[in-house]
């Protein structure tokens, strides 16, 4: 006599193996650290010009990199000062 096991996520979706299952929750989490980190640099305003930085995030197997632009290196220093605590 045999079973099948069934795995299934927050938002109610199959997967076939508690692997797949793991993966699709790191995915998740990763996803809404990159969107977090995002907002709070896109919520900076530099120092000395009062513009917003930009932010590049790149996702990959193991989390994310990012590299932010602003207007000068005050405006970069504070983005990265903001996000330091979120990321360490």
């Amino acid at each position: 006599m045999g079973f099948e096991m069934e795995f299934r996520d927050n938002r109610g979706r199959k997967h076939n193996s508690l692997e797949s299952l793991v993966e699709a929750e790191k995915d998740k989490l990763v996803d809404e650290a990159a969107r977090n980190v995002e907002d709070i640099v896109r919520a900076q305003r530099c120092p000395v010009h009062g513009q917003s930085p930009s932010i590049s995030i790149r996702k990959g197997s193991d989390g994310f990199n990012y590299s932010i632009n602003g207007c000068c290196d005050e405006c970069v220093k504070e983005a990265e000062a903001a996000i330091a605590p979120y990321l360490s």
